[in-house]
């Protein structure tokens, strides 16, 4: 069997009472009547990478201009490795809590004084992130018809009619009923990644790649690299739901996760590097499905395969919001659970950001300041600052972590 880590092992398992048992469904998310109810393993996991594996991938080879080609592979294992440490950290502390959301846990832990704090920095990120995933399928999805000789489609009538096609996972609580979603989302990932290591290993290409060179854009890198770790706006309300959920289980989950998706945002990074090293730097072209030599059926197919990518992960972001703001909505007025309330914010979140997208064409610094800031809240402070309220004798690794997400926020 697997074991908690020594640092959790003298607070393991943690003792929950009836009290943290019946309050999981005053927190905005579906509270299982059973522990052998709920998500598999398996669904678990596919939904865990989905939330890691987005359109960002394709960036990441802009990222390694900034680090060379060495440090940027070190840098991302080792991002890796803390970014799931942290999302292993927030499995415990609703273990511990019986909680679900982080406004949640850290009521639970802290008191209801600055719960909403947490809650707004996951109503911020997943608020911006479905703005930017919906401008992206704007753009996508009509330059992958018109590679198959379709007619250009305005990017208002992509966006509404993509909305329109996902609008009732929008509204599902049971995050396991989202698998078959994120399966596909993460199909297309994978099927773009196999295109850029198809595309390295039979073209040849004489970019300007530097294989170690150590600069302060380094630091640029490994913010990038921590927004491209970040699933776990959503692991509170995973864990809850995860099929006899244990700290045991939700390390299964967090290795196997993070396992998949290592080696697709390697691939991603370096092999569209290697390909194109300071053209990405090209005004249009830190994308690398835009570099002039990806033409083809293959590379519209990309284009359609990364807008489910984009689109099927807005379920997961409007659920992280629904749950967000229940919550601060239950703790401020002392009201009970309802799902009237919970379809209502649903529906605001889905007018609201799709609004937001057709009214722009870019977050630009929005985006990057929301990634960095509450990315690295939500990745390494605030699950540092929980563990150690859990069990303060473990200090080590939470402060390592604790200083890494204000190093990257800054």
């Amino acid at each position: 069997a697997i074991l908690a880590p020594p640092i959790f092992r003298s607070n393991w398992p943690p003792k929950m009472s009836s009290v943290s048992k019946r309050e999981g469904a005053t927190e905005g998310y579906t509270k299982l009547d059973s522990d052998d109810e709920g998500s598999s393993l398996t669904s678990t996991v596919i939904n865990t990478v989905k939330s890691v594996l987005g359109a960002g991938v394709l960036t990441l080879s802009w990222a390694f201009y900034f680090s060379s080609l060495w440090p940027g592979i070190v840098g991302t294992c080792a991002m890796c490795v803390m970014s799931s440490y942290g999302f292993y950290l927030i499995g415990v502390c609703s273990a511990h809590t019986g909680k679900g959301s982080f406004g949640g846990m850290w009521s639970a832990l802290f008191g209801e004084t600055w719960a909403w704090i947490p809650d707004l920095v996951s109503v911020l990120f997943c608020t911006i992130a479905i703005v930017a995933n919906l401008i992206v399928v704007g753009g996508y999805l009509p330059t992958g018809l018109a590679g198959f000789g379709l007619p250009q489609i305005d990017r208002a009538y992509c966006i509404l009619g993509a909305s329109l096609f996902i609008l009732p996972l929008n509204f599902v609580e049971d995050l396991s009923k989202l698998s078959f979603a994120s399966f596909v989302g993460n199909f297309s990932v994978v099927y773009t990644t196999g295109l850029l290591l198809f595309k390295w290993l039979t073209i040849d290409h004489d970019a300007d790649w530097v294989p170690w060179e150590v600069e302060p854009g380094f630091f640029l890198t490994m913010a990038t690299l921590a927004f491209s770790f970040n699933g776990h706006f959503g692991a509170p309300a995973l864990y809850q739901q995860l099929k006899g959920k244990s700290p045991q289980r939700w390390m299964t989950v967090t290795v196997f996760a993070f396992g998949i998706c290592l080696p697709i945002l390697l691939i991603c990074s370096f092999t569209g590097y290697l390909m194109f090293g300071s053209t990405l730097l090209l005004p249009g072209e830190s994308n690398v499905l835009l570099a002039p030599s990806m033409k083809g059926p293959e590379v519209m197919a990309a284009f359609i395969g990364m807008t489910l990518t984009n689109l099927f992960s807005l379920p997961i972001y409007t659920s992280c919001v629904r749950v967000a703001i229940d919550g601060m909505w239950m703790r401020a007025m002392k009201a009970s659970e309802s799902l009237f309330r919970k379809r209502v914010i649903s529906a605001l979140c889905v007018l609201g950001t799709i609004a937001t997208a057709l009214s722009v064409t870019s977050l630009g610094l929005t985006v990057a300041i929301n990634g960095a800031v509450c990315a690295s809240l939500m990745e390494y402070v605030l699950p540092a600052l929980m563990c150690l309220k859990t069990n303060p004798k473990s200090k080590a690794m939470p402060v390592v972590t604790l200083i890494l997400g204000v190093i990257i926020g800054v």
